[in-house]
């Protein structure tokens, strides 16, 4: 089934990117950040200055999973995600796997949680309509 939630995750993820209602990108850290947690290093963020501004930033693994933070600012010559008002509690290390997803977007986590949550509620409501007489 997990097979099947992350295929579906990601074909949303791709027809929302597509029509250009989304930012979005899962990434890992090339590099620590700052030792305060005000910022996050990736190159594989190749993107134009200032082009994740606004969208939040969840850690997907490491001692800060499931931390979330909106991004303040992006530089793209250095690959930068800056959170200057609202820091993370601590560094973020290289090798750390990251979500950057819009405003009011469930993450990836999220989804995979909610459509758990309606399959359960769907094989209950099954469950309860096949007892009955």
């Amino acid at each position: 089934m997990a097979g099947h939630l992350e295929t579906l995750i990601r074909r949303v993820r791709e027809n929302l990117q597509e029509a250009g209602k989304l930012r979005y990108k899962k990434f890992t850290t090339t590099s620590s950040g700052a030792a305060t947690g005000a910022s996050i290093i990736s190159t594989s963020l190749t993107e134009v200055d200032d082009a994740w501004i606004g969208v939040e930033c969840v850690i997907l693994d490491g001692s800060f999973e499931g931390q979330r933070r909106f991004v303040e600012d992006f530089a793209n010559s250095t690959g930068t995600l800056s959170f200057t008002n609202d820091v993370f509690p601590g560094q973020i290390v290289s090798s750390t796997s990251c979500e950057l997803t819009e405003r009011g977007f469930w993450s990836g986590e999220d989804i995979k949680h909610k459509l758990i949550e309606a399959i359960n509620f769907l094989a209950f409501c099954s469950a309860l309509t096949s007892k009955t007489p």
